[in-house]
């Protein structure tokens, strides 16, 4: 399984914004290019992983967790 943590400063949510997003997606079509499926899936996951963060509402019938 290919490793995130050498990575995650270039996905700096306060420089990059939604551009992460896509940054994440592109890391991911890289490593399904090269042949590393686990990579792929991981950074799938990062990519929503952000958006979830970036979200500012809600979807429809979702609720979100709250901070104790």
């Amino acid at each position: 399984m290919t490793s995130i943590n050498g990575s995650m400063s270039e996905l700096d949510l306060k420089q990059h914004g939604h551009a992460a997003i896509a940054m994440a997606l592109n890391g991911a079509d890289a490593l399904l290019r090269a042949g590393d499926a686990d990579g792929h899936a991981t950074w799938k996951r990062v990519a929503t992983a952000i958006n979830d963060l970036l979200r500012q509402a809600p979807l429809e019938g979702e609720q979100l967790q709250q901070n104790a």
